[in-house]
């Protein structure tokens, strides 16, 4: 049971690591994606740059959610409670072998308690929506680019 508790506590400081270094590479994105957008140049160059750095946080994401030990964290609390083999008392009076029951039930029903709470936590988080492909809003010239030579084309033609 120890080494189960200490091989998910690597696995955990390991996906915690993973997990850092992928948010890092998503902020970067999301910066690139932001300065796409209130950059000025050709909508075309910026709109293809965009759609390309998403499609790179995209992937991140997924990443992410590939790194997520909580499907580990429920095995390991299914087996915790499920595994734990109680000893028999051993103790020469009929007094001290009903304590020694009496102590190894406790913690049976701690190790229960606990794989129960550890059980609930890894359940909400895989209930967690999955981030899923939507479709990409590049960005769109100005509002007010169209209104902007609607009125530059009427003011023409009334001068004429």
């Amino acid at each position: 049971m120890s080494g189960q508790l200490d091989s998910l506590g690597q696995e955990v400081q390991a996906s915690g690591k993973r997990v850092s270094a992928l948010f890092e590479q998503g902020g970067k994105h999301l910066a690139k994606m932001r300065e796409l957008i209130s950059d000025r140049g050709p909508i075309s160059t910026r709109s293809d740059a965009f759609a390309t750095e998403s499609l790179a946080l995209s992937g991140v994401i997924t990443n992410l959610q590939q790194t997520s030990v909580a499907p580990a964290v429920k095995r390991a609390a299914t087996s915790l409670s499920s595994g734990f083999i109680a000893p028999a008392a051993g103790g020469r009076t009929a007094d001290l072998a009903d304590r020694q029951t009496a102590v190894v039930g406790k913690v049976e029903s701690s190790i229960a308690t606990q794989a129960a709470s550890l059980a609930e936590a890894a359940d909400k988080i895989l209930a967690l929506p999955r981030f899923g492909s939507r479709p990409c809003r590049p960005p769109k010239p100005c509002f007010a680019t169209p209104a902007i030579s609607f009125r530059a084309g009427r003011a023409r033609s009334r001068s004429t």
